[in-house]
């Protein structure tokens, strides 16, 4: 299942990620001039995630743009689209594959197969994967090519970065892998960056299993095809999410322990040359 939606994260200037909302305060209660005075405690903008924030994130921080001379609102609403547009519920099917993504980018790399229907068509034809039906063979040749493609627009950029997957270290490949799909699936890019980023943003060190959900079931009350995912397939879309974040060493399903990468510094320099500055916070890295 594709879904289309708008995106979900917005940047920060001051703290690393996309993690500003609206800073909630009340004024001073009318009070005996011998009592205590209260006021209500600002929340840290990770204290504020909701379901289906967007407009309050983008609202929140035009506010305070405009009060210290910054981009507009216009101006924010064009910088948290550099995401994918799809929320790609074959995530539940499709999953980690860094394997499959190895072979697929050696592929493109070592043999010059640089078109989809290439790739397929000699995947399918040697079965390099060991699965055992010809349509899955495609299907999942397909998704591991749509994912390396989505890397970047800027062929050299996108080079560099299939290289890292295709010979580069094991650290090496399961970062890039999961940038890969950060950059092809709308899921995972809203996940790391409107939960997980606020996490480090925080100096939260656990996730636990409900915030997976509840960030599920933010997806699911906003979006009319979301909507219609059954409880199963949000069941597995968490635990690929959860199995994604621990593949790469930053999550322990057990203790719920989350911590940030040592991110390789080819990769991050790749993210930046990318255009994706914001996508570091979410492996706890500063902007």
């Amino acid at each position: 299942m594709e879904l289309c939606h708008p995106s979900q994260a917005a940047d920060h200037s001051d703290i690393v990620g996309r993690n500003q909302a609206t800073v909630e305060t009340s004024e001073t209660p009318t009070a005996p001039t011998d009592a205590p005075t209260f006021v209500a405690q600002q929340k840290t903008p990770a204290q504020q995630y909701q379901k289906g924030s967007t407009k309050k994130l983008i609202e929140g921080m035009a506010d305070e743009s405009r009060r210290a001379g910054k981009p507009s609102e216009q101006a924010l609403r064009g910088r948290i689209m550099n995401g994918p547009d799809t929320y790609r519920g074959s995530i539940t099917r499709e999953q980690w594959l860094v394997n499959e993504t190895r072979t697929v980018a050696r592929l493109m790399l070592d043999e010059g197969l640089t078109e989809e229907h290439e790739l397929v068509d000699y995947v399918a034809a040697n079965n390099p994967f060991q699965y055992p039906t010809e349509r899955e063979v495609k299907s999942i040749a397909r998704a591991c090519a749509r994912r390396l493609i989505a890397l970047s627009n800027d062929g050299d950029i996108r080079k560099q970065l299939i290289d890292l997957i295709a010979h580069g270290t094991p650290d090496q490949l399961k970062q890039t892998n999961l940038y890969a799909m950060m950059r092809d699936n709308r899921i995972v890019w809203d996940f790391m960056l409107g939960v997980v980023a606020r996490k480090f943003a925080a100096l939260d060190t656990t996730l636990r299993k409900h915030e997976f959900v509840d960030f599920l079931e933010g997806l699911r009350a906003q979006d009319e095809k979301a909507s219609r995912w059954s409880d199963n397939t949000m069941k597995k879309i968490r635990q690929v999410l959860a199995a994604c974040l621990e593949q790469c060493g930053m999550y322990d399903r057990r203790t719920e322990l989350l911590q940030p990468l040592f991110l390789d510094f080819e990769l991050e320099m790749a993210i930046r040359a990318n255009g994706d500055e914001q996508v570091l916070a979410a492996f706890g890295r500063n902007a």
